[in-house]
């Protein structure tokens, strides 16, 4: 016979109470063994979740208890009692005739589920109902907890540590200096209008305790905790925690993460581009013509006219950029000392996956995150080797080699939108620093 075991607690105040999983499991062997069921407790497969709630089934041994299930791997499911399986009713009764349909029994040592006869459907329907309003009860003395902690004026998720804080010698949540100096660099590049890549590899780089990706980033921006303000069921508290930005930083950042999120790498003058006439920074949008061929511009929010990114190519296509070439090099240079920082963290990644100190689903995220990285400076190393012969604008062989040379020289160029014409380029101090006409 296939034994399953299923074991699991919610929180430590269980455990402290007597339901440990250890406890669990010792009830499970010693009822096994006594009815003869095993010789030996290694004949019995352990799915053990460890801090999770039983509010639904989706929890990571229990899923994959159920493809066990589904795969005929198990004949038998063995628990302390109902509540390790599920608090809820509807949860349960899927659950119940699952096992049916796959011909698994469950065994529940003090309040085991049985619906042979009136009397027993009914007595195990009322420890459903139990279980259940015991969960809700919960829930509802937690949310009174927190919410009398907002109203006193302390933090009230304790538990809960964000990126840029750590908890003081009184438990109170304080700045950590390191981190949030780096989440106000997130903030700041994003207001800067710097693309969601570049944000994420400044972040890498700076630190290496953890893996940033786009997603988090993303988190970061969207996490008004950094502004000092709390959402605590739905009503709005400030003070509790020490602010990092302000909300104007945060929605800047956020507006430019939305106009981010449309980009193509195929856009050459990102965040570069200015209205002449009401000095707005120009937006990236796309169209389709007739024979849907997409169409890439640059839109003013404000003025509510636009210009193709190939009118801005044209108009720029004599302009001398021999000069500044000067800077490819330490461009290339840098692009190198990334990319093996990356195959060094990828290495250590690796390291740490074989000796368990990584988990399979953190592996894939970290090293997913780390080959993004690698491929887009890859891509920017190609780019930039054959930029030496270049003498005009229209010299670039590729879109990439246009946006390599335009993110490390020119600071801003100002259009005009009615007449579709550049009027005027700033470069950086790397490369000119007087404002050029065209």
């Amino acid at each position: 016979m296939r034994i399953a075991g299923y074991l699991r607690v919610s929180t430590l105040k269980q455990a402290e109470d007597g339901v440990s999983i250890e406890m669990q499991k010792r009830i499970i062997i010693n009822h096994c063994e006594m009815l003869e069921i095993i010789s030996d407790e290694s004949e019995i497969k352990w799915y053990i979740d460890d801090g999770w709630s039983a509010k639904s089934l989706e929890r990571p041994a229990m899923r994959s208890l159920i493809g066990d299930i589904k795969t005929g791997q198990m004949d038998l499911i063995i628990a302390y009692d109902m509540s390790r399986i599920s608090r809820d009713i509807m949860d349960m009764m899927s659950l119940l005739k699952m096992l049916d349909k796959y011909g698994v029994s469950l065994k529940c040592l003090y309040d085991n589920p049985s619906f042979e006869t009136a009397s027993e459907r009914f007595m195990t329907t009322i420890k459903m109902a139990t279980h259940q309003y015991e969960r809700e009860r919960t829930s509802e003395r937690t949310r009174d907890a927190i919410i009398n902690i907002a109203e006193s004026g302390r933090y009230p998720f304790s538990g809960m540590k964000h990126y840029g804080y750590m908890k003081d010698d009184d438990g109170r949540m304080v700045l950590n200096p390191e981190e949030a100096s780096l989440v106000l660099e997130i903030f700041q590049m994003a207001c800067e209008g710097y693309r969601m890549r570049e944000i994420v590899r400044m972040a890498n780089i700076r630190q290496d305790k953890e893996i940033f990706t786009m997603g988090r980033i993303r988190r970061i921006i969207k996490n008004r905790k950094y502004t000092g303000t709390i959402s605590v069921y739905g009503k709005d508290y400030g003070g509790l925690i020490p602010a990092i930005i302000t909300e104007e930083i945060q929605k800047k950042a956020e507006s430019n993460l939305v106009t981010h999120s449309h980009k193509s790498d195929r856009y050459i003058f990102t965040s570069v581009l200015i209205c002449r006439r009401c000095g707005s920074t120009l937006l990236c949008k796309s169209a389709y013509g007739k024979m849907k061929k997409m169409y890439l511009y640059y839109f003013c929010p404000t003025c509510k006219k636009r210009i193709r990114q190939s009118d801005v190519e044209d108009e720029l296509s004599e302009f001398k950029v021999d000069n500044a070439t000067n800077d490819f090099k330490n461009r290339y240079n840098a692009l190198r000392d990334i990319e093996t920082l990356l195959l060094s963290r990828r290495s250590k990644l690796n390291d740490k996956f074989l000796e368990g100190a990584v988990s399979v689903e953190n592996m894939q995220i970290m090293l997913t995150a780390i080959e993004n990285e690698l491929r887009d400076a890859r891509r920017k190393h190609s780019a930039i080797q054959s930029l030496d012969a270049v003498r005009v604008f229209s010299d670039f062989e590729s879109e990439e080699q246009k946006k390599a040379y335009i993110e490390m020289h020119i600071r801003r160029i100002v259009v005009d939108l009615q007449e579709k014409k550049v009027l005027t380029i700033e470069f950086k101090e790397s490369g000119f620093n007087e404002d050029k006409k065209i």
